[in-house]
């Protein structure tokens, strides 16, 4: 599996910083592909109103994930660009984030495969340099 699949890619140009809105926008091609069904934003939303932002890493980084279950029907990770950072928020936290990863796991060992493969490539500071630089026509040549 390739880590970052580019038809999964997303450049929202959007005018909100609402999660909700701009997540559901950029997991349709999870959706449409089979990856997830409608259930696992909801899922994700009921779990962030509990937990709180716990799958954001940083200004620049989230990773939003939920256990997996019967909405997650293929291992896949997204990628969704915002122009305009979005504000996560729950049980008390708010923090804001510009890049999103969705995690879609089917099984625990999958899940940490996937968080450590996707660390080692954060941890890359010319793929970030081309990540700070992206745009509607470059997303795909960053990726």
């Amino acid at each position: 599996m390739k880590l970052i699949c580019k038809k999964y890619a997303v450049y929202l140009d959007n005018d909100s910083d609402d999660w909700i809105k701009n997540l559901k926008l950029g997991i349709k091609p999870l959706i449409a592909d089979g990856v997830i069904d409608e259930l696992w934003i909801e899922k994700l939303i009921q779990t962030t109103n509990k937990l709180g932002p716990y799958f954001v890493f940083s200004d620049l980084l989230a990773m939003p994930h939920i256990s997996p279950d019967s909405s997650t029907k293929k291992l896949a990770t997204g990628f969704i660009y915002c122009k305009k950072p979005l504000k996560f928020f729950g049980n008390g936290y708010e923090k804001t984030c510009q890049i999103i990863v969705p995690l879609v796991t089917t099984d625990a060992n999958s899940h940490m495969e996937l968080l450590a493969q996707l660390v080692s490539l954060w941890n890359d500071q010319d793929f970030i340099k081309k990540l700070t630089s992206i745009s509607d026509q470059n997303l795909l040549t960053v990726l």
